[in-house]
């Protein structure tokens, strides 16, 4: 009896070995690594460099563009000089953070950890990076995508003021975009965002409800007078794109107008 239960057993395990083995490395559960991104490394013996990318350890991406000489020494303790065009950072609290780039020594795209680094220049200007950390943050701080994304943390009351109203008959055209568009440049005072990227900025607010429009009017019913003055005419600008005012437009400039004590 025992015996039987034994060859049973055995038989059972085969007959699950042989179906894993049809199943490939598709169906495993250990998450695979894309061929065009290589994280820090590929684990290829033709390039030798060490894995070392963990996503969890990192906060959100930000944009940095820059292109540097490095000297790096990666988890094994090996030391490579490299030309790097920086085009991601992700600021972690808990480290130095990392960078994403494209590694011309590689010729592929790479992840590396800031406080791995041993030294760095910027190949545009020469200087000699003491502070990598600090230099990329100050890059991303003085660059339009920060403007924009401070614009969009300290006025979005105002933005979604005028979102409503360009979509109060239904939708966004691109002559009340190019009105929002003015405001936002306006508000940030950075000329050098572009149409695109408010627009991908927009995409994620949707369509406002008109209980989120009152209440964006009544917090901006608080500022000062030039500033009400301004978005109530640049909402009468977006509804001045089309000859035919909507029943939804007049209702919101006439809201404007009342709670921001207008004349």
């Amino acid at each position: 009896m025992d015996l039987l239960v034994i060859i049973i057993f055995i038989s059972i395990l085969y007959i699950f070995a042989k179906s894993r083995r049809k199943q490939g490395p598709a169906d495993s559960i250990w998450p695979t690594v894309p061929r065009n991104v290589v994280f820090d490394g590929s684990t290829t013996e033709e390039q030798k460099d060490a894995w070392e990318f963990d996503g969890w350890e990192c906060e959100e991406a930000v944009p940095v563009t820059v292109s540097i000489d490095i000297e790096y020494k990666d988890g094994k303790g090996q030391v490579t000089s490299r030309l790097v065009d920086v085009n991601q950072c992700m600021f972690s609290s808990n480290d130095g953070g990392m960078f994403r780039c494209f590694c011309h020594l590689r010729n592929a795209t790479r992840y590396f950890k800031i406080d791995r680094v041993l030294s760095a220049t910027d190949v545009m200007t020469g200087e000699v990076i003491k502070d990598l950390r600090g230099y990329l943050e100050s890059i991303y701080e003085s660059s339009p995508n920060r403007s924009l994304s401070r614009t969009f943390e300290n006025q979005l009351d105002a933005i979604r003021i005028l979102l409503y109203v360009g979509k109060a008959d239904g939708q966004l055209r691109q002559a009340e975009r190019d009105v929002i568009n003015l405001v936002v440049r306006h508000l940030a005072n950075d000329g050098r965002i572009t149409d695109e990227e408010i627009a991908q900025e927009l995409n994620g607010y949707g369509n406002p409800s008109i209980q989120v429009f009152r209440v964006a009017v009544g917090k901006v019913s608080h500022e000062g007078t030039a500033m009400k003055s301004y978005l109530y005419e640049a909402a009468e600008k977006i509804v001045a794109t089309q000859k035919t005012v909507h029943a939804h437009e007049e209702e919101a400039l006439d809201y404007m107008k009342k709670r921001f004590g207008l004349t």
